[in-house]
């Protein structure tokens, strides 16, 4: 029975990114920003 719930579980997640597009590149253009804020930070702020 658990891999019923599994199985339900992974179409679920598939429809939802299925229907959003853009979910991934989303999601990896506001890690990049914020790596590259924190290093900014750390590049500008003396004695960091």
């Amino acid at each position: 029975m658990t891999r019923r719930k599994n199985s339900a579980n992974k179409l679920s997640l598939r429809q939802v990114l299925a229907e959003q597009e853009d979910f991934l590149r989303t999601l990896v253009q506001q890690v990049v920003q914020q790596v590259l804020e924190a290093e900014m930070e750390e590049a500008v702020l003396p004695g960091s």
